[in-house]
């Protein structure tokens, strides 16, 4: 029986979802569909009670009542408008509901209190403005009601009154059972409401996420955050940093003995290495320019021992070139300064640094050797006592004059 009544309610959706294509509306005609069909079920079981109690107007009305709400689906499958169809629901229900009560007690009638489910199915079928409109004129039945039981003086009770108890008891049983019905309805749409909307703030979080793990790799965090919260960025002055610079030796030759693809690809797997190393030592990554790399230590976020850091990121970028069978060799070049940073353009916008001390660190990383890190006066003053340095002499550097030069030989500790 229960799986008959499962089949039949599966039909009556099929026929909904055939019908209505929107879907906030195709909820609606399902909880239509569904109630015409337990409504008419409900009168056919008043039926059986009418027959019990010997009540004339109800052996009258509810077939005629059972065999207008079982039908509905029909105009569904007819495709007449959704909201004729709801209208014709209350419209049935109001109607027969009225002659029920003239004729069962009227404001003393146990059929009263199933009037008040008209708006509810009104707001359930169709919408908030239909369920005014519902509850205005079931609120204007009820004065007309009043004004001729007020006039009359006299209520009409057509069955046996000996059933009183039992036909009280079985209609209040059945309105208690809707209002069930109807709480479980809209418990339930509010808990799947509820439940899209956390799914919907969770794919918006996952994506939202993305789209900051994406900024993240172009913009440091605080400049990042910034640009999300006023849509731009102020370029910043920071006294002391260190510029570190790498350079792969005899770039050209050795990439035309090898594969665009090849070329890339070894490329890739070499900066993917420096970038970890950066983010090890706290240092920031700026840019790659062709086969040259360039990161700064000491912004956003001051950094006491920003020198420190790019020597000890350099030899870990010397050791891992010479020991993991790369086809390249690489000079590493470091000055430390002032610089100015901020962000540059509006569309594929890079976070940048510019001033003489980038310049400067470019003509360190040019005028060093193969496996050497070279560094300028101003970076060996600040790490002279941590690490063993080997001066060159003042060398002559492109549009610089002589520099004072030294190589990092390495650590002091590691003597």
């Amino acid at each position: 029986m229960i799986k008959t009544f499962k089949q039949v309610i599966s039909w009556f959706d099929r026929i909904a979802e055939r019908t209505v294509t929107d879907k906030s509306q195709l909820r609606k005609a399902i909880i239509l569909m569904r109630g015409s069909l337990l409504t008419g079920l409900f009168m056919l079981n008043y039926l059986v009670v009418s027959l019990l109690i010997e009540f004339k107007a109800g052996i009258a009305i509810m077939p005629i009542e059972a065999a207008l709400f079982l039908s509905l689906p029909i105009l569904f499958y007819l495709r007449v408008s959704q909201k004729i169809i709801g209208h014709l629901f209350i419209t049935i229900g109001w109607a027969f509901g009225i002659g029920l009560v003239v004729y069962s007690g009227g404001f003393y009638s146990p059929v009263m209190p199933w009037l008040t489910l008209l708006p509810i199915c009104a707001i359930l079928f169709l919408g908030r403005r239909e369920a005014w409109i519902w509850a205005f004129i079931l609120l204007a039945t009820l004065l007309v009601m009043a004004g001729y039981w007020y006039n009359v003086g006299e209520y009409v009770k057509d069955y046996n009154t000996n059933t009183d108890i039992f036909f009280y008891t079985n209609c209040y049983s059945g309105l208690i059972f809707i209002y069930l019905m109807l709480s479980l309805i809209f418990e339930i749409r509010l808990t799947k409401a509820y439940q899209e909307v956390e799914n919907q703030n969770m794919a918006l979080a996952e994506e939202k996420k993305k789209s900051d793990d994406l900024l993240l790799n172009i913009l440091p965090s605080e400049i990042a955050d910034e640009l999300k919260l006023h849509g731009k960025s102020k370029a910043q002055s920071f006294d002391q940093v260190t510029v570190l610079f790498s350079d792969f030796v005899n770039f050209t030759g050795i990439s035309e003995l090898m594969s665009p693809t090849e070329l890339v690809e070894e490329i890739h797997k070499n900066f993917t290495v420096f970038d970890s190393i950066m983010e090890k030592h706290g240092i920031e990554k700026i840019k790659t320019i062709g086969d040259a790399y360039m990161a700064v230590c000491g912004l956003p976020d001051e950094k006491p021992d920003h020198a420190e850091r790019c020597i000890r990121a350099a030899f870990e970028i010397q050791s891992y070139v010479e020991n993991s069978n790369s086809k390249f060799k690489i000079r590493i070049g470091i000055n430390s300064g002032p610089v100015v940073a901020g962000i540059v353009g509006v569309k594929k916008f890079a976070y940048d640094i510019w001033g003489d001390t980038v310049n400067t660190a470019n003509r360190m990383e040019s005028n060093g050797e193969d496996g050497k890190i070279n560094i300028s006066g101003s970076t060996y003053e600040l790490i002279k006592n941590k690490f063993r340095c080997t001066h060159r002499g003042k060398i002559s550097a492109k549009g610089k004059g002589e520099i004072d030069m030294y190589f990092v030989e390495h650590s002091i500790s590691n003597t």
